[in-house]
């Protein structure tokens, strides 16, 4: 609950079936021995800082040790953005250009346009990792936001990436797709991809908002974003019993989309789809299972009843 980490428990077997919220798959077994209970984590699939994370958690739970919450581990790598760091302080760097910038996003772009469900991925993972400041130049996390939020954006010349990445939260829940694959490497390629989508979506809100250029950005699609995108996230938050890191994402979204001082429209929209009693239920899931649901569901619902 604490690592917001989903799991299935098998009936025959002594095993759990996890997913971390960085989408790392990884199982969790249990073996009787004469001196105790042996635990073994073993990883499927996914980043492998981010199982050293949980299986570290994991094990030191086990044999009784205090285990930090994952909010105040520090980053294994990455502590503050770039800029700010002192070597560069000093540094004397050519300024960039606007097409300089927009470079890595085209690269991104060009990898979701692929026919190659790898280069896809790649694409996507790529995306997500532009729009965080941290990990990137701010003005280019800002572009890459713009992209992803902005269907009339002058960068989607030959690929939109709005339209590539909406439809992953619209129209593909991956489930007639994995229906197919069960067993197979590309058992939750869709359901990864959409995973991805919507956390690029929530991260690409928050930085516009941060930013104050939210509104200006979505004005002209507020109708669509209203109607359209706001049910979608309202949906994926009440499957959080199903679906509770994507449930996350919607929230962070949502609270985003309500916040903007420029209007209420999308609070009142978030009502009428549903999302009071949505968010109701995906706090009640994550204060069973998944502590970041239980935060994220809980701060969309309380800015929701701010916005009267």
């Amino acid at each position: 609950q604490m690592r917001s980490v989903k799991a299935k428990y098998s009936k025959t077997e002594v095993l759990a079936k996890c997913r971390s919220t960085d989408f790392v798959k990884f199982y969790i077994r249990l073996y009787s021995e004469q001196e105790g209970i042996l635990v073994e984590v073993q990883k499927v699939y996914g980043d492998s800082m981010s199982f050293f994370r949980d299986s570290r958690a994991i094990l030191d739970a086990a044999e009784g040790r205090a285990v930090s919450k994952p909010e105040e581990e520090e980053p294994l790598y990455l502590r503050l953005p770039v800029s700010q760091m002192e070597f560069i302080k000093d540094a004397t760097l050519p300024p960039l250009t606007f097409e300089e910038e927009s470079e890595s996003v085209n690269i991104a772009a060009e990898l979701l346009a692929s026919h190659r469900s790898d280069s896809n991925m790649l694409g996507m993972e790529s995306l997500v990792t532009l729009i965080d400041p941290l990990k990137s130049l701010r003005s280019s996390a800002v572009i890459a936001a713009k992209r992803v939020l902005c269907p009339e954006d002058t960068g989607h010349d030959s690929f939109n990436l709005h339209n590539y990445v909406m439809s992953l939260i619209i129209y593909n829940n991956g489930s007639a797709e994995a229906a197919t694959l069960d067993g197979t490497a590309m058992e939750n390629h869709y359901a990864q991809l959409r995973n991805l989508a919507i956390s690029s979506v929530a991260n690409a809100i928050a930085l516009l908002l941060e930013e104050e250029t939210l509104w200006e950005s979505i004005r002209s699609s507020r109708t669509w974003y209203g109607d359209v995108l706001v049910p979608a996230l309202v949906r994926d938050i009440a499957m959080a019993e199903e679906c509770p890191h994507e449930a996350c994402y919607a929230s962070r979204c949502l609270t985003s989309l309500a916040s903007m001082s420029e209007s209420t429209l999308f609070a009142s929209k978030i009502r009428e789809a549903g999302g009071m009693m949505a968010l109701k239920i995906a706090h009640e899931v994550g204060t069973r299972e998944y502590a970041l649901l239980a935060q994220d569901a809980g701060k969309c619902h309380q800015t929701i009843l701010r916005c009267r």
